[in-house]
């Protein structure tokens, strides 16, 4: 615990977790555990990827792909939202199109298949 003197002279405690979990989040807006179908297109090639998002925000998204999609920290795609995977009535994302770069990338094993977690950041805010 951290300990601070407030203006009328009495201590107030503070958590370390709280102060450090603000520290460590980094986003400019909240993440949703939204699970929306896309389809990411990388620059200057023609072939789409599908895949599933972990979670959005209005500044970028989390995915997680095959180990070799070729996503990489610096490459541009253009992101097409389908339709909610949880929702059995029509997303107001589906057909939508934005554009967005991959920012951080790490390896992972998702249910012991090898996958790469990507964070992608949009070029313009994407209003949930």
């Amino acid at each position: 615990m951290l300990t601070t003197d407030s203006p009328d002279g009495t201590s107030i405690e503070l958590l370390n977790q709280s102060v450090s979990a603000v520290a460590d989040d980094r986003r400019a807006s909240s993440r949703s555990g939204r699970k929306i179908n896309l389809t990411l297109t990388g620059l200057g090639t023609t072939q789409g990827l599908g895949c599933i998002s972990e979670d959005v925000s209005e500044s970028g998204l989390y995915v997680r792909v095959p180990t070799g999609a070729g996503l990489m920290v610096g490459s541009r795609v253009e992101v097409q939202f389908g339709d909610e995977v949880e929702s059995p009535s029509p997303s107001r994302f589906r057909g939508e199109t934005c554009f967005a770069t991959v920012v951080r990338t790490k390896a992972q094993a998702h249910e012991s298949v090898p996958t790469l977690g990507a964070g992608l950041r949009f070029d313009q805010p994407f209003y949930l």
